[in-house]
């Protein structure tokens, strides 16, 4: 038997409205994690920044806004490809 391929968009949705997990209090508190992050982007475009061994990768919108795009281990060896042509890109360790 297969299954269907689900989404990240999908599984948001069923955490959300099936489990009844709060997003955006997990937003808020995902904000208030990243005090830092405006400047971050405001400084370089884009970004990284090292908490409790997690790296919050930032990017620059289009209005200045700073944005999470993703959340990687802050181990060199887990990051992903995108994380890691951002690092060599800016030259900057996302490592504790």
């Amino acid at each position: 038997m297969t299954y269907p391929q689900i989404t990240d968009h999908a599984v948001l949705h069923y955490l959300e409205r099936g489990l009844g997990v709060d997003i955006s209090g997990l937003r808020r508190r995902l904000a208030l994690r990243l005090p830092a992050a405006q400047s971050v982007v405001e400084e370089l475009g884009e970004g990284a920044i090292v908490q409790d061994g997690l790296c919050f990768h930032l990017k620059r919108r289009d209005d200045g806004t700073a944005v999470l795009v993703s959340v990687t281990s802050a181990q060199a060896s887990q990051l992903s490809n995108r994380a890691l042509r951002i690092r060599r890109r800016r030259n900057r360790a996302c490592q504790t």
